[in-house]
């Protein structure tokens, strides 16, 4: 009897261990699997950061070939170093083996020391050698990003974090086994981009001398305008320039406005459109009739100066083209439903910030501007003011090719300096401004 109690509390005491070591064992496996949960996001996460700023890289480099190596670079040398400089820091975060990183990462840190030695070069005036330097650095980047274009592609729907064994260039990133949760990219606003369609300056000069209108006033402008009903006045905001907010209906989809209390005009409205005909309207349509449409706002002889076509909708930015000068710090955006041509956002904070009288007089010619660039072939010259920090500058905008790339240059056409250079970027959606 004694022997069999003995047993039983040995039976017990292993039966609880067994029962702690699972226990253990399970908590133990838990912990590791949330933690490879967290290596996987910094995976996932440093993989694209690189492939950002490796892309970013590739329009910083292609910029600086058609650069002229003056004090007017310097922006676009420090952009170069910050990208390669970044990118260096998120592959380093990768799970690679160290001998699959030296071709990579020796560009990478070539670039930051070519940047520096650059800049200080520029400061001496003494910048000849660098162009071809640029030409070399820009090849190298273009293929790298072509290589980091194709390994996303293949990527589509597995996980980054299984990236063991792999290498990079020189024999490229493959045999990935990887996986991505979303390769869309969100933009931060209701109509994304296209040249100079960010500010960093809001004064509303649009609005001074206007007349302040009502509640009233502001719902018969939604109403007639906009086409809105069963109207709702939100409330009066002042955040960057005095509105009433509005909501309401247009048909039977959900409205939003903002109407300035000075002068009325319509700077953001926002419908969504769902209507389905099967039927595409084309951008040349769609663009005559939101230069109608805007016309009937208050926004007068306006250009559309940028357009991106992206899953049925069509977007555009429009400034206005006054004496012949184009400008690209008075914008307005416009998104329109392809099918139906009905406009589902306008956002026109640019023109409010900026429309006003200008009596510009340019100093040099447009054949001394076309000369002061660096292009196989020139598209098309025209004057231009484009935003520059909290103020704006005066330029002969020259759209030209070099070496099959389609670019921007912006020549001051007061002092004959490089202003700035965008450079245009191919996408699935169509041509993106950089």
């Amino acid at each position: 009897m004694k022997n069999k109690t003995i047993f039983s509390a040995i039976i017990s005491g292993l039966s609880l261990t067994l029962t702690l070591l699972a226990v253990t064992f399970v908590l133990v496996m838990g912990e590791l699997t949330a933690k490879k949960g967290e290596l996987d996001n910094v995976y996932e996460s440093s993989f694209y950061s690189f492939c950002d700023n490796v892309n970013n890289l590739e329009t910083d480099l292609g910029k600086l070939t058609v650069a002229r190596g003056s004090a007017d670079s310097i922006g676009t040398i420090n952009d170069a170093r910050a990208h390669a400089q970044s990118a260096i820091d998120s592959y380093s975060l990768l799970p690679l083996d160290f001998s699959s990183e030296q071709s990579c990462l020796k560009f990478l840190n070539q670039v930051c020391d070519w940047s520096n030695s650059y800049a200080k070069a520029v400061a001496k005036g003494d910048t000849d050698e660098y162009a071809e330097g640029a030409e070399k650095l820009y090849k190298c980047a273009k293929e790298l990003n072509s290589q980091l274009k194709e390994i996303v592609n293949k990527v589509n729907g597995n996980k980054i974090a299984r990236l063991s064994g792999t290498e990079l260039l020189g024999n490229n990133l493959v045999d990935l086994n990887l996986s991505v949760k979303s390769l869309s990219v969100e933009y931060p606003t209701l109509i994304y981009d296209g040249p100079f369609s960010d500010r960093e300056e809001f004064v509303a000069k649009a609005l001074e001398n206007k007349r302040a209108i009502s509640e009233d006033e502001a719902i018969n402008i939604a109403k007639s305008q906009l086409n809105m009903s069963g109207i709702e006045v939100l409330g009066k905001s002042d955040r960057k320039v005095a509105v009433y907010e509005l909501s309401g209906k247009v048909e039977d989809r959900e409205a939003y406005a903002c109407i300035t209390q000075k002068g009325g005009y319509v700077s953001l409205f926002l419908c969504n459109c769902d209507e389905h005909t099967g039927e595409y309207l084309s951008e040349k349509s769609i663009e005559k009739l939101m230069k109608v449409k805007l016309e009937s706002l208050g926004y007068t002889n306006m250009q559309a100066v940028w357009k991106n076509n992206n899953d049925g909708h069509i977007y555009m930015n429009f400034a206005p083209k006054v004496d012949g000068v184009i400008y690209y710090t008075d914008l307005v955006k416009v998104r329109v439903a392809q099918e139906s041509g009905k406009v589902e956002g306008i956002e026109a904070s640019g023109y409010v910030s900026s429309f006003t009288k200008r009596d510009y007089k340019a100093k040099i010619s447009k054949a001394q501007a076309e000369r002061g660039v660096k292009l196989d072939d020139i598209i098309l010259t025209r004057l231009a003011v484009i935003p520059s920090g909290t103020s704006e500058r005066f330029c002969y905008e020259v759209h030209g090719i070099y070496n099959d790339e389609q670019y921007y240059i912006y020549i001051d056409a007061i002092t004959g300096e490089q202003v700035d250079i965008l450079k245009v970027i191919g996408s699935d959606q169509g041509e993106v401004v950089m």
